[in-house]
């Protein structure tokens, strides 16, 4: 019995048909982000960012400034799009390039590429770093071959989060029971979601667009505890710094 092939013109029509209803789903994806940003914009009486690649919206609300950014955690690329990248990476601060370094080794240098919804407050946060990261199989096995977490002694937040710092003592001042209640409580609401600071912006992200509108009004009912934590970690690194 002979095999049955596909003609090799159907097989370049399968292919172009693929590769069109990916731009045309992009293209859908990116216009309903767009939607969803253009009515957050006006809630929150600012306007859509205007030549910026990545911010969607930017803008001052209740005295601070927010962005609402799409990025992409291609490690090679995310640091090159940083405003403080320099090729000698003497600008990245150290807990970014520990953490995108540990991320390149465990996925044996693979390009992977994960899209983020992310929301950010500035935050004048000196030389203090933090990462608040779901504990997954990825994190338990890095641990397991001697990469090393900080604890805060609070066992249900210890299960839940891994964290990293660059200063712990700042990080155990500012992560009150209360906060640590509201961080746990705001990030069961959503999908797989993380904090951070990274170049004095505090970060929210989700994974996922903000095609999805019910991602982007999660992402803004976090303002009040975004901009609670922002002026903690204000109040602890001052106090650091006064040491």
């Amino acid at each position: 019995m002979s095999d049955a092939h596909l003609p090799q013109s159907t097989v370049w029509q399968i292919m172009a048909l693929l590769g069109v209803s990916y731009v045309v789903y992009t293209l859908i994806i990116r216009w309903l982000a767009k939607r969803h940003i253009r009515a957050l914009a006006g809630r929150l009486g600012i306007n859509p960012a205007e030549g910026d690649d990545q911010s969607l919206l930017s803008g001052i609300v209740r005295g601070k400034r927010v962005r609402f950014a799409e990025i992409t955690t291609d490690i090679s690329e995310a640091d090159v799009n940083s405003p403080d990248f320099d090729s000698s990476g003497d600008n990245i601060p150290m807990l970014t390039r520990l953490l995108n370094s540990s991320s390149n080794r465990n996925r044996n240098s693979k390009n992977i590429r994960e899209q983020w919804a992310e929301m950010a407050v500035a935050v004048n946060s000196h030389d203090f770093e933090f990462a608040l990261q779901p504990e997954t199989l990825e994190t338990k096995v890095r641990e397991f071959f001697g990469e090393t977490e900080v604890k805060v002694g609070d066992a249900v937040f210890d299960r839940r989060w891994r964290v990293d710092t660059s200063r712990r003592e700042t990080l155990l001042a500012l992560l009150t029971p209360e906060l640590r209640a509201k961080i746990t409580q705001a990030a069961d609401r959503g999908g797989q979601s993380e904090f951070r600071i990274e170049y004095k912006w505090l970060c929210y992200r989700e994974k996922g667009t903000f095609a999805s509108d019910g991602r982007l009004r999660r992402c803004e009912g976090m303002l009040d505890l975004m901009f609670e934590l922002a002026d903690a970690i204000e109040v602890a690194v001052e106090a650091d710094h006064k040491l």
